[in-house]
């Protein structure tokens, strides 16, 4: 499956993909905001999360670029 694909499943399907095939990568926190970093299929998938209630606000996908540059540090 490539990231075209991928984007283009149902938002459940992405969901089970990400949590059947995805591998952890890394983590980014703010104070409001906490990002999960998973790989999956050679992309990369990022699972944002509200820390003041811990609900989750929603996934993006994506394969490289600017987007990886906070979890450098």
């Amino acid at each position: 499956m490539d990231l075209y694909e991928f984007q283009n499943l149902k938002t459940e399907d992405q969901w089970d993909e990400l949590w059947e095939k995805g591998k952890y990568a890394g983590s980014f926190t703010s104070e409001d905001l906490a990002i999960e970093l998973y790989t999956v299929y050679g992309f990369y998938v990022e699972v944002e999360f509200d820390t003041r209630n811990g609900s989750t606000l929603g996934i993006n996908a994506f394969e490289d670029g600017p987007r990886l540059e906070k979890y450098a540090d």
